[in-house]
């Protein structure tokens, strides 16, 4: 997302709406500053419009010494996205940095994170249970793995799908998984 307003500011840039009028904003709040190349855009209208859209929370983690410079873009199933096993080598090599952030999310319960039911969709098992273990520390947490024996998967998944009202200590507020729950598996309340 972008921040946008009606003042013009000296340093701002005006920015075109799809109505045809302009607001202005900020360089440095603008998403393709902090982002290279756009693969696809959606504008919250139509995001809010499809219903794709979770709630939303902005904030600015400084990603510059992460590059998806080397990370090939292939033409998928989808279209074209970042190459999957690519992305996870990055992830991967990256996952101290990436987990800190997600720890420092939950620390500071910024945007009220420990409240909100999270889905995780991580690049390894072992990305997965560490996740698990670090947002363990804050809320209700569990990962699913291929080795979750199914009777266990099956009541992490209505932990998770619980309403607080029916008993707010079992409900599960972060699950993360690697390729467990996938396309085909919805939530009423995954952000």
């Amino acid at each position: 997302p972008d921040y946008l307003t009606t003042t013009a500011r000296s340093h701002y840039v005006p920015v075109r709406l799809d109505n045809g009028s302009f607001l202005y904003a900020d360089p440095n709040r603008l998403a393709d500053t902090h982002f290279g190349s756009c693969l696809h855009r959606v504008g919250l209208r139509e995001g809010i419009e499809r219903r794709v859209l979770a709630k939303l929370a902005w904030g600015q983690i400084d990603l510059s010494s992460i590059s998806l410079d080397d990370v090939p873009v292939v033409d998928g199933p989808l279209g074209y996205d970042y190459d999957p096993a690519s992305l996870a080598k990055l992830m991967e090599k990256h996952q101290d940095f990436i987990l800190g952030v997600i720890e420092r999310m939950y620390a500071t319960n910024e945007y009220g994170i420990r409240d909100i039911q999270v889905a995780a969709a991580c690049p390894s098992v072992a990305f997965a249970k560490e996740f698990a273990r670090i947002v363990g520390k804050y809320t209700r947490a569990a990962s699913i793995t291929s080795t979750t024996h199914p009777t266990d998967r099956q009541k992490l998944l209505a932990a998770f799908e619980a309403d607080e009202d029916e008993d707010s200590d079992a409900v599960i507020h972060a699950l993360s998984s690697v390729f467990v729950l996938r396309e085909g598996w919805d939530s009423r309340k995954a952000t």
